[in-house]
């Protein structure tokens, strides 16, 4: 064991001699090499998939999941809200009462009328990866993926005679887009809504649950025919004969409607859509009935196999259990609903996501309309984005979302909490050093050797980061504990080496400064090479964890931990024989 010490010794004894003979070429030489390191901080690739960071690499369940993925590919994300009341207690809140219906459905009519400009997203993502208008599609992806205006609903077009959405950002169940709310139980109806009261909410959402098949009509309206046996069954052509009849007199009286052709096709259109007091009607005046009941060999359109019968799939319904969109729902004394404290809804939104090497799968159109749409509930999901925007609470209702970007959100909102943190940290580990290695004159104070020590910190990781580029080991979130890490262990490293120096010229003050930095790198060198060396050596072999996220940050750590070790005796050695020259020469 002694031949090994002393040949380390005599190793690290050489080091030193040389670096405190060439302190300056020593630093330019490590310069050199963090920053050639740095070079590959490009060529990282983040990671940000919960599968591919947290689920052990070759398993079964991954297989699995690769597998479905492919199969049955789904472009969804639900963006799930939840409201209560804001002017009120919690405990006192009815969320059903009409001006929480009516506020809700003037924020959820603001969401539906979000425009994201396509074409200014293109034009940013042709900045900030440096492309041209001219690079070929490859290179440019996003440029087809992107470009125009995109709402939740999109715009209808006559393609070659079928409808087709443009701009359509939502998730599509058949021709429909997806998203639940109270608002379903109204049909989202403007006039139906407005002239909402607590009878008409009562008997709507107690009603919801009940219906036999959807009606295309209000079921919160007075006098509304779907409340009738005959339009709930709907089974025979004197029950559809009864029904459309009822339809068409209250249609009559609640929104009068008119039918004239356009381009050869039958449009409808409320005679007065102001006054229209369902706009169901609309839909029902396109429909044709006979002016007498059938008779019993008469068929509907909707009989094609002239049973008698309707196709079943043709009117199944299944309307949304009440208790999803109202919770903690109350009853009246007769165990009718009759009050809720909150309402709670999605948005289905159709992801469009394009992979970029430096953050993963990302999807800006999605995250912009997200950001719009926590703006209407009162949330500013992202203060530092362009353009600003004013996101003041609600006075009335208070939101709650879980939406596709929130984690990020959340997440980045606490990294930028611990930059601000960290920074602290920084400063106060700069004037503690200064307040141990340092005198208080002005001549050995020590301030520049605490920042270098800091400044080691900075090169430490960047090197890191750049090396970890080049050899293709993806970066993950777990990366940012890595700061404290090599803060703790660089600034301690520094106290080590600064303490045997102070020792060494306390002995032997007739020596020269470059072999008293030799003397420090033969005896501090070896106590930090141990530690070092048992700190590194059980992060590299934590990198071996089934666990991919895990394993990448264990490689990290080792690898910052043997840089760390190497810039102390390339930068903080020298700095320390120069800051000696400096306080032997009495210069500040």
């Amino acid at each position: 064991m002694g031949l090994i010490e002393n040949a380390l010794e005599g190793v690290f004894e050489k080091i030193g001699r040389a670096v405190g003979s060439r302190p300056i070429t020593t630093l330019v030489v490590s310069f050199l090499f963090a920053v050639a390191c740095c070079g590959g901080i490009p060529l990282m690739v983040s990671e940000t998939r919960p599968e591919k960071q947290w689920v052990p690499a070759g398993s079964l369940a991954l297989e699995h999941n690769e597998y479905v993925s492919a199969t049955w590919p789904s472009n969804a994300n639900f963006e799930l809200f939840t409201a209560t009341c804001a002017d009120v207690p919690e405990e006192d809140c009815n969320i059903l009462e009409p001006k929480y219906i009516q506020r809700f459905h003037e924020i959820n009519q603001k969401i539906m009328k979000i425009t994201i400009k396509g074409d200014d997203t293109v034009s940013w993502l042709d900045k900030k990866h440096k492309r041209t208008t001219t690079d070929p599609h490859e290179k440019r992806p996003w440029a087809k993926q992107y470009a125009g205006d995109w709402t939740f609903m999109g715009k209808a077009e006559d393609v070659n005679g079928s409808v087709e959405f443009r701009g359509r950002k939502c998730f599509s169940f058949g021709p429909f887009c997806g998203k639940q709310s109270i608002l379903d139980v109204f049909r989202d109806d403007d006039n139906v809504i407005k002239n909402l009261d607590d009878t008409k909410i009562k008997r709507a959402i107690n009603f919801w649950e009940n219906q036999e098949g959807m009606c295309p009509l209000s079921i919160a309206s007075d006098g509304s025919p779907c409340f009738e046996d005959n339009c709930q069954k709907y089974n025979t052509p004197m029950e559809r004969w009864q029904c459309r009849k009822t339809a068409t007199d209250y249609c009559t009286a609640v929104c009068p409607t008119r039918t004239y052709t356009y381009q050869g096709e039958e449009v409808t259109v409320p005679i007065d859509m102001d006054t229209c007091g369902d706009r169901g009607c609309i839909q029902m005046g396109s429909l044709q009935m006979s002016a007498t009941p059938p008779n019993g060999s008469a068929m509907l359109n909707t009989d094609p196999n002239a049973t008698g019968e309707a196709p079943e799939s043709a009117f199944e319904f299944e309307p949304s259990k009440l208790k999803t969109m109202v919770g903690a729902i109350g009853v009246d004394s007769a165990g009718a609903y009759a009050s809720g404290r909150y309402l709670s809804g999605y948005y289905a939104l159709n992801k469009a996501e394009i992979y970029c090497p430096s953050q993963g799968l990302q999807d800006p159109l999605a995250d912009e309309w997200e950001r719009y749409a926590l703006c209407y509930m009162g949330v500013d999901a992202d203060p530092r984005a362009e353009k600003k925007l004013d996101c003041p609470e609600d006075d009335l209702i208070k939101f709650t979302g879980l939406f596709g970007r929130s984690f990020g959100d959340e997440f980045g909102a606490a990294i930028r909490g611990d930059i601000a943190k960290l920074s602290s940290s920084y400063f106060v580990i700069i004037i503690y050093c200064a307040i141990m290695v340092g005198k208080r004159d002005a001549v050995h104070s020590g301030v520049t050797i605490s920042v270098v020590a800091v400044l080691i910190v900075g090169f430490v990781i960047g090197s890191t980061m750049g090396l970890m580029g080049y050899m293709g080991v993806p970066n993950s979130n777990l990366n940012s504990n890595l700061y404290f890490l090599i803060l703790g262990l660089g600034v301690d490293d520094a106290f080590v080496l600064t303490s045997e120096f102070v020792r060494h010229t306390t002995q032997n003050p007739e020596l020269s400064i470059a072999e008293r930095i030799a003397m420090t790198s033969k005896t501090g060198g070896i106590s930090v090479l141990i530690t070092s060396a048992t700190d590194a050596l059980a992060f590299l072999v934590g990198a071996t964890t089934v666990l991919p996220a895990l394993g990448w940050f264990c490689t990290y750590a080792g690898v910052a931990i043997v840089l760390c070790y190497i810039f102390q005796l390339t930068i903080f050695l020298p700095a320390l024989a120069l800051n000696a020259q400096r306080a032997e020469a009495n210069r500040r």
